[in-house]
Formats: C-alpha cells, sequence, structure tokens
C-alpha cells in the first residue's frame, strides 16, 4: 500500500493538484476518512479488505464519493478529495 505520503510504484495522480490535508472523524461506529494524496483508495480497500492481511469480515462497497468498508454494524466511509 506505501504510505500517506508518497506511493512506492511512483504512479502519477490523476490531477497535479491534490492537497495534502487528511481527516478522520466520527463517533462510535460510523467513521469518515477523507484524504487528498496517498494512498490511491484502491490501496487503502483492498489493505483493509484482504483475506489474509485485512480486516477478517470487511467488505467493501461502492458509493458515488468513495468506498464503504463494512464489518457488522461497523461503517468506514473512505472519502478520496477529487
Amino acid at each position: 500500500m506505501g504510505s500517506f505520503t508518497d506511493d512506492p510504484f511512483s504512479r502519477e495522480r490523476p490531477s497535479a493538484n491534490r492537497t495534502v490535508s487528511r481527516r478522520l472523524w466520527g463517533n462510535g461506529t460510523r467513521w469518515e476518512l477523507e484524504w487528498g494524496s496517498y494512498p490511491f483508495e484502491e490501496d487503502l480497500v483492498s489493505a483493509l479488505t484482504d483475506p489474509l492481511a485485512g480486516l477478517t469480515g470487511a467488505k467493501p462497497v461502492k458509493v458515488r464519493s468513495g468506498w464503504d468498508i463494512r464489518l457488522d454494524d461497523a461503517l468506514l466511509a473512505l472519502r478520496p478529495q477529487r
């Protein structure tokens, strides 16, 4: 997955005007992560839901504004800044 500062595969972002802001907020079982730099959203989704290394039972759901990662009654909304 790399990190939140750079991509280990040197892939370019679709837009050079990405911000480096990050925000995580929520309460109880509902949280939202918003970010405008690395990692790529598909990498983060894959890392969180991988059958061997991810969260056991976590399911990704593609939504218009990003991805929802669901685990039982918990929700982590991944919202990359576009």
